[in-house]
């Protein structure tokens, strides 16, 4: 008897794992939707737009606030200080699903993990459900319009 090759995941089984049952989704994503970008481990990246751009507007000085606040922690164990930024993307499988994502970027994993935790942990995305955070060697980038 051949042996049995595993089956490839199909989008509606790994569909769960992306979305995160139970966790609020954006709101008409399609409204919040800019410029298109490379993808972003195998998923769709847009400019945010619309009421995701506001919602980052209302949270770059909470957040880097946080950032500045950890700033050592975020150091912490690091051989020579790095930068760390962030922005805020949509992010998805396709534009009806894609999630207003923070994506914050440094070239220390460990940093970008520290930067996720503060920012889960702080309660600021509180206020904007179907935020989601995600971390990212180097950001994305905007594709040209020929």
């Amino acid at each position: 008897m051949g042996r049995r090759l595993p089956r490839r995941q199909t989008l509606r089984q790994a569909l769960p794992s992306i979305l995160e049952p139970g966790k609020p989704t954006w709101p008409n994503p399609r409204d919040s939707l800019g410029s298109p970008c490379l993808s972003v481990d195998r998923l769709q990246c847009w400019q945010a737009t619309g009421p995701a751009l506001e919602a980052i507007q209302k949270l770059v000085r909470p957040i880097k606030d946080l950032l500045d606040k950890h700033q050592e922690l975020l150091e912490q164990g690091e051989s020579k200080p790095r930068a760390i930024a962030f922005q805020m993307w949509m992010i998805g499988i396709n534009a009806d699903v894609a999630q207003s994502t923070v994506v914050f970027n440094s070239k220390s994993k460990r940093q970008r993990k520290y930067a996720k935790a503060l920012l889960k942990d702080s309660k600021l995305l509180d206020e904007y459900p179907g935020v989601t955070i995600k971390s990212l060697d180097k950001m994305p980038a905007v594709l040209r319009s020929a």
